[in-house]
């Protein structure tokens, strides 16, 4: 084996295992459903029968074809996996399939046994453990083949005198590089998933395909079919491969058409027919009884449709726009994507990426133009065989494409099959921009980069995900800490929380919140909380609902005496209403949120709800509105009441509203009241005082130069004539600001005078 191969399976297996630890039992793409598969072969069940109208726990997966999952049971069938259900048992707030969600990013509690038992070998656990070794050890072989396949092709693929060709043998290493240290490649290989075998008999087929198309090579010196087991073995692979999962299928006409051209090119046309006929025949003997057993159990060969029952089907056509407002998805996964979909590496991982793969197409196109005449002087096996390699790259593009014009299946990973190949051609238009003299260095360094973000990504976004802050000393907690100290479940208290965003917010903005808990004793159950943001009126503007630690801490885990530190990230609404403050609503609860657990304070007495503030919303544009009628008059600290609106003519009993136009040249110290006088041709007073807003905008939440609108409703009560007076007051002084007119004059008892109606 090359020493540069041994080097790079060294690190990709040190790679494989810190995403194999890094990611809980259960969290890694589907392996919450592959896993229950390989369960039921190791109880001795059998294969699993999907029903469309029960809900089993390896859903859409009981439709794969089962290769990998009979070998996993083989490894696995002698453990005790009797706490299956407690360690899957689903997170009933999980956000799978949303990139980046701040919180709930794990599929089940096994993920908070985790952090309480780290790297817990017993169980379901062990048997998931022993199967990512096994994804693994696929991988190992999928990486070796990787190296041969390039380096079939690589060495003699392009000759050119030109100084900046490549060295020998630099194509081969990093296009392995490339493939080894992906890290969605990594992390689906240390995972219980069927694409590992999938991955390895395709490049393994591809390796074949390459021989049998080109002749004999370093690796292979004769031709394929000389030897007598030559045949039988690649009627193997590809009935492994229509075992393993059913876009493999692809493979075995690939390998026909190889087939094809080995004939043409060694004349032997009777060994086309008679391997072609082994191959086909073994083929069917392999994997044929699956898909005879899908005709029989879902009427169709290969399940596609039934298969589609289970996933999310599109229910909108699929336009090129949806194309390019789904290609994200896809290319941010095909290099990182983790977790349930729903855990990304940082955005300079993605750029690298993005920038790495447009200098590998720039320099592959370069490349051609600058050697065109050297390519056109390769033999037409040369052409025949890159034909066949973009083939199969086409067709298993367009095969996605058509799986997303039915289902929601925009991710990078189903390209996969065809890695090894993409990878090539990528190491090829990625050193062309080096000269010859510096191929090789440059390969080690880029080596070394991918290696080392291929591990930030495993310790900073992966493993980072599923480790909620540890417990704190009570010394530990914030000095900005708002306390509370309330019991929202027995066992629960909350001690106080604190706001991590600006105090002043917009709508669509996030609020970061951090609550802060103790546990007071053990539990037995699983306590939901639900967190609502109210804004004006108490209207709800954002909410999340999930347990403890942002899904991760559930309160069965939580251990007796610690304080647990507990952050949220919470979505504003874009239509929330402006301005108002903000208030957060806490609660706890079993099975219906609207009838919450009964709070309690220190002394065990019923608090009727724990309702905090948590900041200001307000719209970032200037509010433009002209008042109908104008006052212009101002007030002690820097308050101008500009004018008003009032409807005409208004009747008894017959609630209006008044609105007041307010704005302040500087913050305002208290949080004043608004009076309103309605005095009748008698001098008897009736009062509607108010804060601004109804509360929900206080006086000292105004900004400077910024208007407020401030609408008041008024029944008169009787009809006639009424003189309407305003004006403002401090609440612990019941005094009212002094208020001055135009010219400078104060008005009599601070009272301003809009205008006098008359009531019908």
């Amino acid at each position: 084996m090359p020493r540069p191969l041994r080097l790079i399976l060294l690190v990709y297996l040190a790679l494989g295992l810190v995403y194999a630890l890094a990611t809980p039992p259960f969290e890694a793409s589907d392996e919450v459903f592959h896993y229950p598969f390989v369960r039921n072969i190791a109880l001795g069940k059998g294969l699993p029968v999907q029903k469309l109208d029960v809900h089993q726990p390896w859903e859409q997966v009981a439709f794969h074809p089962p290769a990998y999952h009979i070998l996993s049971a083989a490894l696995t069938f002698w453990i005790d996996t009797s706490d299956f259900d407690s360690l899957r048992a689903a997170n009933p707030f999980a956000r799978i399939g949303i990139p980046g969600a701040p919180q709930n990013v794990n599929y089940t509690r096994a993920a908070a046994r985790a952090i309480v038992e780290p790297f817990v070998f017993h169980g379901s656990a062990l048997a998931i453990y022993i199967i990512r070794l096994l994804s693994l050890f696929l991988g190992v072989c999928t990486v070796t083949l990787t190296y041969f396949f390039v380096s079939t092709l690589s060495p003699s693929s392009v000759e050119s005198t030109s100084r900046r060709e490549r060295g020998p043998g630099g194509e081969a290493i990093l296009a392995t590089c490339l493939l080894a240290f992906n890290p969605t490649f990594l992390f689906i290989s240390a995972s219980v998933n069927n694409d590992s075998l999938t991955w390895l008999t395709a490049v393994a087929a591809l390796f074949v395909a390459v021989h049998l198309m080109r002749g004999p090579s370093q690796f292979i010196k004769r031709e394929i079919g000389d030897l007598r087991l030559d045949i039988p073995t690649v009627g193997v692979l590809l009935g492994i491969a229509a075992l393993a999962k059913v876009s493999a299928l692809i493979l075995t006409p690939i390998v026909g058409l190889a087939l094809l051209a080995q004939a043409a090119r060694t004349r032997n046309w009777q060994r086309f027919f008679v391997n072609g006929t082994i191959i086909v025949g073994l083929v069917a003997l392999i994997a044929g009884w699956w898909y005879v057993r899908n005709l029989i159990l879902y009427n169709e060969l290969l399940a596609l449709n039934i298969f589609g029952q289970f996933t999310a089907a599109r229910l909108e056509p699929y336009t090129l726009a949806t194309f390019f407002s789904e290609w994200p998805s896809f290319w941010l996964s095909f290099w990182g994507m983790f977790g349930s979909f729903n855990i990304m590496a940082s955005g300079w991982v993605y750029s690298f990426f993005t920038a790495l793969t447009f200098a590998g197409i720039v320099g592959g196109v370069w490349r051609l133009i600058r050697n065109r005449d050297a390519i056109l002087k390769q033999g037409r096996w040369h052409w025949l065989t890159h034909g066949l390699l973009i083939l199969f790259i086409a067709v298993t593009a367009v095969s996605l494409l058509r799986w997303n014009l039915l289902n929601y299946a925009a991710q990078g990973r189903l390209m996969f099959t065809a890695l090894a190949p993409l990878m090539m051609y990528l190491a090829a238009g990625l050193l062309s921009w080096i000269p010859r003299r510096f191929a090789m260095r440059f390969v080690g360094a880029l080596a070394g980069v991918l290696g080392f973000i291929a591990l930030y990504v495993a310790v900073n976004d992966v493993a980072a995900a599923y480790l909620p802050p540890a417990p704190l000393a009570e010394s530990q907690l914030p000095t900005t800490l708002r306390p509370i100290n309330a019991r929202l479940a027995p066992g629960a208290e909350l001690i106080g929380y604190t706001l991590d965003s600006p105090d002043l917010t917009a709508p669509n903005n996030q609020l970061l919140i951090t609550l802060y808990w103790r546990a007071l004793s053990t539990m037995d159950k699983d306590y939901n909380l639900f967190l609502h943001i109210l804004g004006q009126s108490r209207a709800l503007v954002g909410s999340v609902d999930t347990w403890p630690g942002g899904g991760l801490r559930p309160t069965s885990f939580w251990k007796t005496g610690e304080i647990y530190q507990d952050s949220y990230v919470i979505q504003l609404d874009p239509d929330a209403a402006t301005p108002s403050q903000l208030w957060l609503d806490l609660a706890m609860w079993e099975t219906d949120p609207g009838y919450p657990i009964q709070i309690t304070g220190p002394d065990s007495a019923p608090i009727p709800s724990v309702i905090v503030p948590v900041g200001r919303i307000d719209s970032p544009q200037s509010v433009a509105a002209t008042p109908e009628k104008l006052v212009g008059t101002t007030l002690e600290g820097g308050i101008t009441l500009i004018g008003f609106d009032l409807p005409e003519s208004p009747i008894t009993n017959q609630p209006i509203t008044l609105s007041l136009y307010w704005q302040t040249s500087e913050p305002l110290p208290a949080d004043y009241t608004v009076f309103i006088h309605l005095i009748d041709a008698n001098g008897q007073q009736f009062a509607a005082d108010g804060p601004p807003l109804n509360g929900d905008w206080p006086t000292s939440a105004w900004q400077p130069n910024r208007l407020v609108i401030d609408p008041h409703t008024l029944v008169f009560p009787a009809p006639g004539e009424y003189a309407i007076r305003v004006g403002l007051y401090d609440p612990a002084t019941v005094i009212p600001l002094a208020a001055f007119r135009a010219d400078g004059s104060e008005w009599p008892d601070r009272a301003i005078e809009l205008m006098t109606v008359s009531v019908k």
